[in-house]
């Protein structure tokens, strides 16, 4: 083994990355360490999210982080004895949009989506039973059947459609300036 070969190779590596987190909008952003997570670990980190929140705002909930598809729906947590599905995605290299991945019209009683941006999140909690099939009546948008998955669909999101999101008052930018007592009415606000 030529060891030459092989430092040569890592310190381009870490050149490489180096560039590519200076030219990250996540660079020195509080939430930076999402950029580096696969999928299935940051939307655990969403997961996470949503139970914390219930937590610290003593808001009723079962979550058990092993079980994700169960017999009586598809979903990660309940809330309130509701079933929540959980979906987290980081704004894309454009700064202007979000994929939610994975989605079914069916085995849950509402969505929870964090948008994360680098310096806070949007929370949006909605009501699953709508057309997969038509743009949704409050985003504007509509979900995409994936094909080949057996009936899973991605919703994607972008600026316009988290201000809609906002105006409906389903959307909260969480930022420094988001009170405690602001999260946890929308929370209850929006699963009653």
């Amino acid at each position: 083994m030529n060891n030459t070969a092989i430092s040569i190779f890592a310190n381009t590596i870490t050149e490489q990355k180096n560039k590519q987190t200076e030219s990250s909008l996540w660079g020195d952003s509080i939430f930076e360490d999402i950029d580096t997570l696969k999928n299935d670990y940051s939307g655990k980190a969403g997961e996470l999210l949503a139970v914390r929140l219930c937590e610290a705002y003593n808001i009723d909930h079962d979550y058990d982080e092993d079980i994700v598809n169960q017999d009586d729906g598809t979903y990660d947590i309940t809330i309130k004895e509701k079933l929540v599905e959980v979906k987290t995605a980081r704004v894309g290299s454009d700064g202007a949009t979000w994929q939610h991945e994975s989605l079914r019209d069916h085995g849950c009683d509402y969505f929870w989506f964090t948008d994360v941006v680098p310096d806070g999140y949007y929370l949006t909690i909605f009501p699953a039973g709508f057309n997969f099939k038509q743009k949704h009546p409050v985003f504007g948008r509509t979900p995409h059947l994936r094909k080949e998955t057996g009936g899973t669909y991605k919703f994607d999101f972008g600026p316009a459609s988290l201000k809609k999101g906002q105006s409906a008052g389903w959307t909260l930018l969480v930022d420094a300036n988001t009170t405690d007592k602001e999260i946890k009415n929308f929370i209850n606000q929006r699963i009653p």
